[in-house]
């Protein structure tokens, strides 16, 4: 490699070494922005609790705060990316045994 091609390959190293600090950059600031419209989603639309029964025999029926049942077969809500309520529609927030 000559002087030449080991400038330009500096120059392009640099380059890209600032392309992913902004990179870096815009990911933070948008994970930041993500976890505000979550915020601002539970203060507008409000959150539906739910909590698994804790029977013997009950695992995967859980009762939600507006009063209804949701038998999940396999895993959590968390676990089957459930995001809101399908009875109330307000955001689902899990309660742990």
């Amino acid at each position: 490699m000559n002087e030449h091609e080991k400038e330009d390959f500096r120059k392009l190293s640099k380059q890209l070494h600032k392309i992913a600090d902004e990179r870096d950059k815009l990911q933070a600031k948008n994970k930041a922005l993500e976890e505000k419209l979550e915020e601002e989603q539970k203060e507008m639309i409000g959150e539906c609790v739910w909590v698994e029964d804790a029977g013997v025999d009950t695992d995967g029926i859980y009762y939600t705060e507006c009063h209804n049942s949701f038998y999940i077969i396999d895993g959590t809500p968390q676990d089957n990316n459930f995001k809101y309520c399908p009875y109330c529609g307000k955001i689902l927030k899990e309660k742990q045994k």
